[in-house]
């Protein structure tokens, strides 16, 4: 099984309205006119809606980044994050009963989670949480023709312990250890004596972009009792 058959991309095709208003130079009613007359016979009416639809996609993708994008807010103010530019939030958390915050990939299939326990977690109990997700996952795909861990070990972040795991199924002939798909950071922690767990992949993006995307998400995350 060739890893290469998994790769694929569903950007996010958005259509923005064409304003039926001329685009004009702002200056005096007089040079105004003047800069229509030369637009109107420079250009036919096809290709000048061609431009009012360019300004206006460009507008539009514009307002739709500076609402989306940025810091996200859980928990009570408690949880913050930065999603970066990668990621939207979703409306509604849909990816499990235990789920806090969904997130998809602006223009990939890539997408993250925020999940709460329901069992009960304290901190002690991190490693054998970070042993059972390893066993969990590497069963759970090993259907890929190969599995790398790249990290799981408890690592210490403003005083508080957390599970940091990270893994991706490499490419054949890979030129390093982050070339490949399914590049994936979890992050875990005991929070008020249940587990907190931040999931964010690429899924089947292979761009080493959005790898260094989940990872400023992540590095981002900050957490307060």
């Amino acid at each position: 099984m060739e890893l290469g058959q998994f790769y694929s991309a569903t950007p996010i095709n958005r259509k923005p309205k064409v304003s039926n208003e001329v685009q004009t130079a702002p200056s005096s009613p007089t040079k105004r006119t003047m800069f229509k007359k030369r637009l109107g016979s420079s250009f036919g009416p096809a290709i000048l809606l061609r431009m009012r639809s360019a300004f206006f996609l460009v507008a539009f993708l514009a307002a739709i980044g500076s609402i989306q994008a940025g810091p996200v807010n859980l928990l009570e103010g408690k949880l913050k994050l930065d999603t970066t530019d990668a990621f939207m939030r979703e409306k509604e958390a849909k990816a499990s009963k235990q789920s806090i915050a969904d997130f998809k990939g602006r223009k990939s299939d890539a997408w993250g989670t925020i999940t709460r326990g329901t069992h009960g977690l304290q901190p002690e109990g991190l490693i054998t949480y970070m042993e059972k997700k390893v066993v969990e996952y590497t069963k759970g795909l090993s259907w890929l023709p190969r599995l790398d861990w790249l990290k799981k070990e408890i690592v210490t972040i403003n005083g508080r312990k957390w599970a940091d795991l990270r893994y991706i199924a490499p490419r054949k002939d890979a030129e390093n250890a982050r070339d490949g798909l399914m590049y994936t950071r979890i992050l875990a922690t005991s929070y008020h004596g249940q587990l907190l767990e931040i999931i964010f992949t690429s899924n089947t993006d292979e761009n080493p972009a959005l790898k260094d995307k989940i990872d400023n998400v992540i590095e981002s995350i900050r957490l307060e009792e």
